[in-house]
């Protein structure tokens, strides 16, 4: 089984997949850094995927491989806790985050699951069709939110 998931297109509605920020720790906000002691950085997206009628995300063809990845990674049932962080949020959710902003009141995000990735290595972004090494997309300005990706 292969570990690659390829998601449908959706809507870039957070973060950005070119910009890289400090990862910092959340009491003593001093950047984070590796065993070697060079520092952490890291990018994060939150991609917005229609709904099309599913009552959860695990029953779209993303959502049921992105499942199946974590039961063949946690085979003691640790996906199945409460506690267990999928990245996917329910765009209609009225429950307020940390910072008291709830799902439903962002812009993108109502009638949508919100699935979220992160990643401490730069990632290469491409244009349709165009994936060669040489067609990385050399300028950030190139990709913003809103515009439809996919990962």
């Amino acid at each position: 089984m292969s570990n690659d998931i390829l998601t449908p297109v959706g809507r870039l509605v957070s973060g950005h997949p070119m910009e890289m920020h400090a990862v910092t720790d959340d009491k003593t906000k001093v950047q984070k850094t590796f065993a070697d002691g060079s520092p952490m950085f890291n990018q994060s997206v939150g991609i917005a995927f229609p709904k099309n009628g599913t009552t959860h995300w695990d029953q779209t063809e993303w959502g049921a491989a992105i499942k199946a990845a974590a039961v063949a990674a946690y085979p003691r049932g640790e996906h199945g806790m409460k506690t267990f962080s999928w990245k996917i949020t329910d765009g209609d959710s009225t429950e307020p985050n940390k910072k008291m902003v709830t799902p439903a009141s962002r812009e993108g995000y109502p009638g949508h699951w919100v699935l979220f990735a992160s990643s401490c290595f730069p990632t290469p972004c491409y244009h349709v069709g165009k994936y060669a090494p040489h067609e990385v997309i050399q300028n950030k300005d190139e990709i913003k939110r809103g515009d439809y990706v996919r990962l």
